[in-house]
């Protein structure tokens, strides 16, 4: 398509739209005005120029003649005809840079190199010499860093190999000792039920002994009891009348019923075997509390020759027990109160077991030791099968390629803004304090990986108030040093912070141009 009275230019004339632009390689590239290197073979004097998005096909001249003939504005690439343009400045000694057609000529000195201001309106001073001058000083430091960086890096790896193999040997040796111990381990335990088994016996047999002991005794004093009772009730019928219960004991006295009282007036007519059978178990609650007889009396421990005493013998014990009983007890009535944590004692030293026979007692201790040596054993050998998990659990882990982010575990860094410090510990937690005081606030636990290995994912940190538990990304760059650089919350309860480590740098480029990328107009 041609516009309407213009005729196609000769390609001789074509080259009137040419200018020397760039040196590659010592030969001369002829492009129009604003059009970066890598496109001049598409702009061909010697015929015509066909748009970029394929909507027209216009003569060569038309190229930069300040009229938009294409719709994407790849004709106009050195004047503001096409909005949609964009002009390339070549920055020579800087960085090149695209910028919208519209800003050419349009007085404002946008290309380092003045190259978008040619109409003589303004003079733009060329300072992509001294700008890249700064920039290479810049980008020679950062190279510095990041060679440091990935030197620290390769020790880290390093380290972390070393490290690797002592615990692939320490996992390899506790493996062994393991086994070993579970051998001991089986003999320790036979030992054990070897003892347990003749000391269950033994106290079994002890135990019932002291039983039948104590219920013999219970019973021959609760026999002297009944006939201190009768005696006494005998010499004084008005001690279990009515009245007197009632004055005493008050509600308490009624609990006799009228067949009782009715026998305790005729007391002479009844035997003491009745009374200790049939009246005793029904009145001696009432006439301990009367009279404060202790329920019970010591005794001593079990032996062969408490089973084969006479019940005369028996007899004459208590006796002498109940003529020692009954001084104490009149001894001093007036301070009666005092008599009862005596006569706590008494059930307390008849329930309180003796200590084992000699034989009984070895059995004990034998069994006793057996048990305390395979305790202490399970106790060491539970310690080496943590200490085996936490191998494994180390050896397992991801830890980045080549196990890098391994030389991190177990530190902690810290940043501080104007009102938290924060602190990062990977593969553990992230946790936020006040700078004035205060408890730490868990913003996350370790969780995962994200972005191949350049994001660190802490979760199921602390619950935010009527909302969720938080969370932290860290964003890993790389640096020659490890360090926090910075912590925001973008979200409500969800943080994000970088982190500066050599674990992630990379082989440096070798110069400055392979590291700001530039290969054409420099």
């Amino acid at each position: 398509m041609a516009r309407a009275g213009v005729v196609w230019w000769p390609a001789a004339l074509a080259f009137i739209a040419l200018e020397f632009i760039s040196v590659e390689a010592g030969t001369e590239v002829l492009r129009p005005r604003g059009v970066p290197l890598i496109r001049a073979p598409m702009y061909d004097a010697s015929k015509a120029f066909t748009c970029f998005d394929g909507s027209n096909q216009i003569p060569f001249g038309y190229v930069n003649d300040d009229y938009c003939d294409c719709h994407d504005g790849s004709d106009e690439p050195g004047t503001p005809a096409c909005s949609q343009g964009f002009f390339h400045c070549a920055n020579r000694g800087f960085r090149s840079v695209d910028i919208p057609s519209s800003r050419v000529n349009d007085g404002i000195c946008d290309c380092c190199d003045g190259s978008d201001e040619f109409d003589d309106k303004i003079t733009c001073t060329n300072e992509c010499i001294e700008m890249g001058k700064q920039m290479r000083e810049e980008a020679e430091k950062q190279i510095i860093a990041l060679r440091l960086g990935f030197e620290k890096r390769q020790g880290y790896i390093e380290t972390v190999k070393t490290r690797k193999a002592e615990k692939l040997a320490a996992l390899a040796a506790l493996d062994t000792q393991l086994k070993d111990l579970e051998n001991q381990k089986a003999i320790l335990t036979q030992t054990r039920d070897d003892a347990e088994a003749p000391e269950t016996i033994a106290v079994q047999k002890f135990k019932e002994a002291w039983e039948a002991t104590k219920a013999e005794r219970e019973q021959l004093l609760e026999k002297s009891h009944a006939e201190d009772a009768f005696r006494a009730i005998s010499a004084d019928p008005h001690l279990l009348s009515k009245e007197n219960l009632l004055e005493k004991l008050g509600k308490e006295g009624e609990t006799l019923d009228e067949e009782i009282h009715e026998a305790i007036h005729r007391l002479s007519d009844i035997t003491l075997d009745v009374f200790t059978t049939d009246m005793w178990p029904k009145i001696k609650e009432v006439y301990k509390k009367l009279r404060d007889i202790p329920a019970h009396a010591p005794t001593a421990a079990p032996t062969e020759e408490s089973h084969t005493t006479t019940a005369s013998a028996d007899d004459d014990h208590l006796d002498d027990y109940e003529k020692e009983y009954d001084e104490d007890r009149h001894l001093d009535e007036e301070n009666k109160e005092d008599d009862h944590p005596d006569n706590d004692n008494f059930q307390e030293d008849l329930n309180k077991m003796p200590e084992y026979d000699p034989e009984t007692k070895a059995l004990v201790d034998a069994a006793e030791k057996a048990r305390r040596e395979l305790k202490d054993f399970e106790k060491r050998f539970s310690d080496l099968e943590n200490e085996k998990n936490g191998l494994k659990h180390w050896l397992e882990n991801d830890y980045g390629p080549d196990s890098v982010f391994a030389a991190l575990e177990g530190e902690c860094f810290e940043y501080t803004d104007r009102e938290y410090t924060y602190r990062v510990c990977p593969f553990d937690k992230v946790v936020q304090r006040p700078k004035d005081g205060g408890s730490d606030t868990g913003l996350g636990k370790w969780g995962s990986w994200e972005d191949n290995y350049t994001t660190m994912f802490f979760n199921d940190g602390a619950r935010c108030w009527n909302g969720p538990a938080r969370s932290t990304k860290v964003l890993l760059e790389c640096g020659a040093e490890n360090h926090v650089g910075s912590a925001s919350e973008p979200s409500r309860c969800e943080y994000q912070m970088t982190f500066q480590t050599p674990a992630v740098c990379s082989q440096p480029p070798q110069n400055v141009s392979d590291h700001l990328g530039l290969h054409d107009e420099l």
